[in-house]
């Protein structure tokens, strides 16, 4: 019986040994089966009575003749038999024992010329075969085999030498690679070796796996080539950490055992998305009127959407055509040209869109809006002389000042307030005119007074004082020289009007002084037109006949490029409106203890939500302030992070801009912006201002549109640094007032006032310095404001009135010098005395406002409303 399992004795012949080891890593194994090895050759042949008969039993011996075998035939290559002796090998020794020690060692060495050795072995059992290769005194190869002799038998007996293994073996590799994540939950955990492996050691208790809590995942162990895998019996968990271990147990052929334990760890990946999609917000809302007709139809989801499912075919808004964009999780719907005026349109998503998983809406989702009504009221320019000749609005230039103008103040409609004081043959020109009323089509609104109405006063020269023709007061009639001519005197001295011209695409030109229609007339000779000058002048005479000019006041020029009707010339307003954080400039309320009715216009007292409704329905959410431009009130609804919007005549709200109940910073039109807790908002009548207070930002809406920009500081980022834009830092912006041409900012956190020009975004501090507290009055940052101050901002267009809240008092600053003063109360010093200046004390005065002659102070724990005259 023969038996070449030498695997089984490997450890038995090592402990023996320690000199050679019978088993290398398996790579090697066949390299130098292939290459190197060398095979011997043991022949058998009866040894007994000398005539070639064979002695029966283990008495005798067998002979065996041994020798290099250098011509193997094909059988014997496939059984091990090789061709050449590994290269350095200087001597090949055989030694054969007996497993049962029955017999004496025999050993010989083999000869490497070819030649052959005999020896004579003992018949018998488990005769052991070990066959060492040297270099010099160095061994280099080892083998041995195991099998019975008998005499007389004849065999080939191959004995295959190994090159020597001490290394231990090593995890090169494995997958899931170590901290790996979104591994698949079925995946299979594999391990590769340095070498190959003993694979009786590669079983469930040398290759572990367990989950996060230490439980053992049960599965099966293979092994091929120089790789285990461990495949679990049912799929992972998802989202769970498992760690993989090999053990020391884990051996290579020589019998080498990995040095320590190796583990490492990889993480399943989230269960998949089945969630359908949903939208959370439009814009326009379902249900909004009045939306421009320019305006971009936005969807906001739930999710992330596979943008390849965001198409016009997914989004659609019926009777108009367009491109559909995505971004972040909002799809947005640009109309090719402008919507209808007063129509209302149906955006539609369908089940096509679908999530990035894959996921389906459930359903269309629609909304409808409808657009505004037509109108041809556009407004270039409003020029309100509050200490400055740039317009409040759009990108007219500044107006030229022709002479010794100065700014002064005076009543104007019941109400102090600044205007530009001029002498006689001097006033003003605008230049150039171009997209304001260079074309054919205009109007030009002016708000003034003349010292003298006798004779002709020059209003308007379209002609570059080169003609006669124009627009002149004659004897206190409004009079176009030398076409047509007003009556009833409407003009006085010392008293301003109104005087509107107005000129249609069809040359039909109107005059009005006051609202009442003074004359018309078709200006076929284009003598209303701006010359190639391109230059408008206000109240200087031309050169024809000089001296036709009156000295006077002027309180607003307002420019459009359209004809107003009779209607909208009737609706214009006089002086510019605004409450909290700028003067209430119109007539003057005589309002009385008396007669101050109050009743609830808006919200329901004790009941907070964010519903847009009419009147009482509505519901608000800690409004901090309050602005108008007229016709409509703003509020600035804190904790909802919305500015909504009432219409004064109907009581009906409207969140304009902002989501209820979603902070954010996002610049974009209406409820697509988001804000953060704004608290201070104030308006120019084309746009509203708003301090985006916990986002430490200025934010500007245009309120035709709802399109919202932030125009100064930077999102989430608090600081004091003047700067242009957002290169500027505030720290928690409350009140905010303008004067047409400025923003003047109660940056409550650094405690100073700061200003924003508003035509080019220049923001620098003007008084106080930030981080210093205190109640010094003084000029710039001379002075001082307390900690968690300033709060409520006001102007009349030459000072500012500020409450220094925890200070307990009220604030003048002289916007052209700076100077800071004290009005009334004493710096740290609360209570509800009512006397002057500072013998009067204030409880925390929160906001103040003003009419042009009188401050009004929210006198926050006092609970009280405090008049300042």
């Amino acid at each position: 019986m023969e038996n070449t399992d030498f695997i089984n004795q490997r450890k038995s012949v090592k402990s023996a040994s320690s000199v050679f080891i019978l088993h290398a890593n398996r790579s090697v194994f066949y390299y130098c089966l292939l290459l190197t090895a060398c095979c011997l050759l043991v022949l058998f042949s009866a040894c007994g009575s000398g005539d070639g008969s064979l002695t029966s039993g283990y008495s005798g011996h067998a002979k065996i003749v041994m020798k290099l075998n250098d011509k193997p035939t094909d059988a014997q290559l496939k059984a091990g038999m090789f061709k050449t002796i590994p290269p350095g090998i200087t001597k090949i020794t055989i030694t054969v024992t007996s497993q049962d020690a029955k017999m004496d060692t025999v050993k010989g060495d083999i000869p490497l010329d070819g030649s052959e050795l005999v020896l004579l072995v003992p018949a018998g059992q488990n005769r052991v075969f070990q066959a060492d290769a040297y270099n010099g005194t160095t061994l280099t190869y080892s083998g041995i085999t195991v099998r019975d002799l008998t005499e007389g038998e004849e065999v080939w007996l191959p004995v295959t030498l190994y090159p020597l293994d001490e290394i231990s073996p090593t995890v090169s590799s494995v997958s899931p690679a170590n901290n790996a994540a979104g591994a698949a939950i079925n995946t299979a955990i594999t391990a590769a070796f340095s070498e190959i492996m003993y694979s009786s050691m590669i079983t469930t208790d040398t290759f572990t796996l367990k989950d996060s809590s230490d439980n053992a995942i049960s599965g099966t162990v293979t092994y091929s080539d120089t790789t285990a895998t461990f495949t679990p019996s049912s799929n992972l968990s998802y989202s769970t950490t498992y760690t993989a271990t090999i053990t020391t147990d884990a051996e290579d052929y020589a019998g080498n055992n990995i040095t320590s334990d190796y583990t490492w760890s990889f993480t399943t990946g989230s269960a998949p998305d089945t969630t359908a999609p949903t939208v959370s917000s439009t814009s326009p809302a379902s249900g909004a009127t009045g939306i421009a007709i320019n305006t971009s139809i936005t969807a906001t989801f739930s999710e992330t959407i596979d943008t390849s499912t965001i198409t016009t075919a997914t989004f659609t808004v019926g009777g108009a055509t367009g491109t559909v964009t995505y971004s972040g999780t909002t799809a947005t719907f640009t109309p090719s040209s402008n919507l209808s005026y007063s129509t209302t349109y149906t955006a539609t998503l369908t089940t096509g869109v679908k999530d990035s998983a894959g996921n389906a809406m459930a359903a269309n989702y629609t909304w409808s809006f409808t657009t505004g009504s037509a109108t041809v009221t556009t407004l270039k320019a409003d020029y309100q002389f509050q200490n400055t000749l740039a317009s409040s609005v759009g990108t007219a230039p500044v107006l030229i000042n022709l002479g010794s103008n100065t700014f002064g103040t005076t009543t104007v409609d019941s109400i102090t307030r600044t205007v530009l004081n001029f002498t006689q043959g001097n006033g003003l020109s605008l230049s150039p005119t171009t997209d304001i009323i260079s074309n054919s089509t205009y109007s030009v609104v002016v708000l003034f007074s003349f010292t003298n109405i006798s004779g002709y006063c020059r209003i308007l020269d379209f002609k570059n004082q080169g003609s006669d023709k124009g627009l002149y007061n004659y004897n206190g009639n409004l009079n176009f020289y030398n076409i047509a001519i007003g009556s009833g005197t409407p003009i006085t001295a010392n008293s301003f009007v109104q005087v509107v011209l107005t000129r249609d695409s069809s040359k039909n030109v109107v005059g009005y002084v006051n609202s009442t229609q003074q004359f018309s007339f078709v200006d076929s000779s284009d003598d209303a037109l701006i010359d190639t000058n391109n230059i408008l002048r206000f109240f200087r005479d031309d050169l024809v006949v000089s001296g036709e000019a009156s000295a006077g006041s002027v309180a607003r020029i307002r420019l459009y490029n359209v004809a107003l009707s009779a209607a909208e010339v009737s609706a214009l307003d006089r002086l510019p409106s605004s409450l909290m954080g700028g003067s209430i400039q119109s007539t003057a309320l005589n309002l009385t203890s008396a007669n101050a009715a109050v009743t609830t216009f808006a919200g329901s007292a004790g009941t907070t939500g964010s519903t847009d409704a009419t009147g009482t329905s509505a519901r608000f959410k800690y409004p901090y302030s309050i602005t108008t431009d007229g016709t409509n009130l703003f509020i600035a609804d804190s904790s909802n992070h919305t500015i909504r919007k009432i219409v004064i005549s109907t009581g009906v709200v409207t969140t304009i801009a902002g989501s209820a109940g979603v902070y954010g910073s996002t610049d974009g039109t209406g409820t697509s912006a988001r804000f953060n807790y704004p608290y201070g908002i104030t308006t120019d009548g084309t746009n509203l201002f708003v301090a985006d207070t916990y986002n430490h930002t200025i934010r500007k809406i245009v309120i035709s549109t709802g399109v919202v920009t932030t125009i100064a500081g930077s999102a989430g980022v608090y600081g004091s640094t003047d700067g242009t834009g957002t290169a500027a830092l505030f720290n928690s912006p409350h009140g905010i007032t303008t004067d047409g041409t400025n923003l003047f900012v109660a940056d409550m956190g650094n405690s100073t006032i700061r200003k924003i020009v508003i035509s080019t975004g220049v923001v620098t501090t003007i008084a106080g310095s930030a981080g210093a507290y205190g109640s010094t009055d003084g000029t710039g940052s001379a002075a001082r404001f307390s900690s968690g101050s300033p709060c409520g901002i006001t102007t009349d267009g030459t000072n500012l009135f500020v409450t220094d809240m925890d200070n307990h008092t009220i604030r003048k600053i002289v916007i052209s010098t700076a100077a800071v003063t004290t009005i009334a109360g004493s710096a740290g010093v609360y209570g509800s005395t009512d006397a002057t200046g500072t013998s009067a004390k204030f409880n925390y005065p929160g906001s103040i406002t003003t009419d042009g002659t009188n401050l009004f102070v929210a006198d926050t724990y006092n609970h009280t409303i405090r008049k300042i005259q």
